[in-house]
């Protein structure tokens, strides 16, 4: 009893213990669980690359990744905003990086499993002096797009690296302020990026190797403040009541949003990005404001694994790359379909279907993994409790 008044006297004076804050109960939102996965399997396709030129898929495919920033800023802003606890100075530093370390730990035994398969494919395809440099350190520590020096052993890793070096002062900043950020900061900093990133390189997806900051930073920079945008958006769509007529028709104006963005990632130039940034918006904007029938009908349990198999094909295709291409290389007869020629469609579901298989199989691996980190975790945790 004591305890509970000693809480509630500390919520009135705008103050409140980590301890006694309470999680977020945040649903799952099935539309975009189904979404992750076409935008996983669009990132497989792009990076397919490796083995046809021309390349199969344009450039524009690579762009799915602003989908994937775009919700990250939304879940970002959506942690900041129901954090109830009052801002201090003396432990916003703490609160940063248990922030950074639960967004990691979402991904990072799906991560590890995917470097160090990669890693060992790296050895087996391009040799010792590749897969034991030093410089691979930086990639495993996610430090990639810092403008550190590395050797690609696990190319997506960069956009991981990418958002959690921005959010990292972002934090906070969003904190501090919430409604300046989200109303004033967000959009200028999310809109200014995309220009500045047109003013210098003429191409969104311009090769900028070299550059330092980084166009991968500036990148998440504007997709994860734009993604602030977006959260601000839904919680004012959630407000307004249209009828079940006006939830159909913002829900056939979100799927065709996507539909059109999908239909423009044809587009070699890649001149469309504002637009299919503002058509992602526009989808994300109705699916998490609660005007989406998909968003309310679709299945629950399989779409959160569709989203679970998004990660991990996303993390582990890289290896199934290197293997094939070491394949391609040794037996002439193997590398003949993937070239672009008759045999490419040959190459090309041979490319899916090792990839598919491979994600499925790091899922139950990955699982175990963070299973025993987390009793691990809880073992340290209860020793220091007994000290």
């Amino acid at each position: 009893m004591l305890r509970a008044a000693s809480c509630k006297k500390r919520e009135k004076n705008g103050v409140k213990d980590l301890k006694t804050t309470e999680k977020p109960n945040i649903g799952r939102n099935p539309e975009l669980d189904l979404w992750r996965l076409f935008g996983s399997i669009c990132i497989v396709l792009y990076h397919s690359k490796s083995f046809f030129d021309p390349p199969l898929f344009s450039s524009g495919y690579a762009l799915t990744v602003e989908f994937f920033f775009l919700l990250s800023g939304y879940f970002f802003a959506s942690t900041v905003y129901r954090d109830r606890r009052a801002f201090r100075w003396e432990t916003i530093g703490k609160e940063t990086v248990r922030f950074l370390a639960h967004k990691i730990w979402g991904f990072l035994f799906y991560f590890v499993f995917g470097f160090v398969t990669a890693w060992i494919a790296c050895y087996c395809v391009r040799g010792w002096n590749d897969a034991f440099s030093p410089l691979n350190l930086y990639e495993l520590f996610l430090l990639s797009e810092t403008g550190i020096p590395r050797i690609n052993v696990m190319n997506p890793d960069w956009y991981l690296s990418a958002m959690l070096i921005v959010m990292f002062p972002l934090y906070p900043l969003f904190r501090r302020r919430k409604d300046l950020f989200s109303a004033v900061i967000a959009p200028v900093l999310g809109v200014g990026s995309i220009g500045y990133i047109y003013v210098k390189y003429g191409n969104y997806l311009a090769d900028a190797s070299g550059d330092f900051p980084a166009k991968s930073l500036i990148r998440a920079l504007a997709g994860i403040c734009l993604g602030v945008v977006v959260y601000r958006a839904s919680e004012y769509l959630k407000t307004l009541k249209i009828g079940s007529r006006g939830e159909a028709a913002l829900t056939v104006v979100g799927a065709l949003s996507m539909v059109a963005a999908v239909r423009l990632m044809g587009y070699r130039d890649n001149t469309a990005v504002p637009l299919q940034f503002l058509l992602f918006m526009i989808f994300i904007t109705i699916s998490t404001g609660g005007k989406s029938l998909f968003a309310r009908r679709l299945p629950q349990k399989p779409m959160k694994l569709a989203a679970e198999f998004s990660l991990s094909l996303y993390l582990t295709h890289t290896t199934v790359r290197l293997v094939l291409l070491g394949l391609a290389e040794k037996f002439p007869s193997f590398g003949e379909m993937f070239s672009s020629g008759e045999n490419a469609w040959k190459g090309l579901l041979i490319y899916l279907a090792a990839s598919i298989f491979f994600a499925l199989l790091a899922m139950p691996v990955s699982r175990g993994l963070k299973k025993l980190a987390a009793k691990g975790v809880g073992r340290i945790r209860g020793m220091r409790e007994e000290q």
